[in-house]
């Protein structure tokens, strides 16, 4: 006696008619062997889909948090591989075209060729310490600090006066009000304000200048910094501080590896402040930082 072929159709009761659990339930099945088509589907029936609603958004809660698990150990496991294997050559190149360019017999043409070897080995290696940065928030859910008293005016003056060197044919302004003294760790202020203030310059229009402003508060300290120049797309400002958000057109403007923003949302958080961004059309963009003494 013949059995007849085991079949592959499925019938698939849809508790929750959404996209996303379609394709949870699509991408389970595929992963059996299952093809199935939910486009056309009609939603369940209430009387027979609420016995089992609770437990289906269950799964797909459990789904989602072992898919981010996965990719958070896959990202850190990428990241310490490449910021291991690369930290070191890049040292030496940029230790290397340092000292080369020491020397006094050093031909000006070759020592304009060992600025940009330097210049670019220092960016590879605030990238590698990005990565890091993230790898670290995104395992331990947070960015450690050192903090410290200090001056926010001075911090920022300094700080912007670093980023402004790469672009001399750029305007940045400084403006400080009332006390700027408070607990705060000035490294990690300072590569805060070197993201905004780069993304600023990236952004903002040709000719006009970069106005970044600290403010002080009875408990706190405001940092601004505002660019005129097209506004952000409405539909990215809700993710706009999230890794690898970046705008398709940025890459032509600015190489960065999209978590500038993220890393700058941290480091506000860990000093327990926040940041906003408010962009609107010939008004310009002002990212806000609010952080308590």
């Amino acid at each position: 006696m013949s059995c007849p072929p085991r079949s592959r159709s499925v019938r698939v009761l849809l508790a929750a008619d959404d996209d996303a659990a379609r394709e949870l339930v699509r991408g389970a099945l595929a992963q059996a062997g299952i093809e199935v088509d939910l486009a056309d589907s009609e939603p369940a029936d209430p009387a027979l889909a609420a016995p089992i609603r609770e437990p289906f958004a269950a799964f797909l809660a459990h789904a989602s948090g072992a898919a981010l698990a996965r990719q958070i150990e896959f990202e850190q496991t990428l990241i310490g591989i490449v910021t291991h294997d690369l930290r070191n050559p890049l040292q030496a190149m940029i230790m290397g075209a340092q000292a080369a360019l020491m020397r006094a017999d050093v031909h000006p043409a070759l020592a304009k060729t060992l600025a940009r070897i330097a210049a670019s080995g220092d960016r590879a290696a605030r990238m590698i310490s990005d990565l890091v940065d993230f790898s670290r928030a995104r395992s331990s859910g947070g960015l450690s600090l050192a903090r410290r008293d200090m001056d926010m005016h001075e911090a920022v003056r300094r700080a912007v006066d670093d980023i402004a060197e790469e672009a001399p044919e750029r305007t940045v302004v400084v403006e400080t009000t009332d006390a700027g003294r408070g607990h705060w760790d000035p490294d990690r202020l300072a590569q805060a304000v070197a993201t905004l203030v780069a993304n600023a310059l990236a952004y903002g229009a040709a000719g006009t200048p970069v106005t970044v402003r600290t403010i002080g508060q009875a408990e706190r300290v405001l940092l601004e910094i505002h660019n005129l120049g097209p506004a952000i797309p409405p539909e990215l400002l809700p993710t706009l501080f999230e890794p690898f958000r970046r705008p398709k057109e940025s890459a032509s403007r600015r190489r960065s590896l999209g978590i500038g923003l993220y890393l700058a949302r941290e480091i506000a958080l860990a000093h327990g402040g926040d940041i906003e961004v408010d962009s609107q059309p010939d008004i310009g963009t002002t990212f806000r930082i609010r952080l308590p003494r």
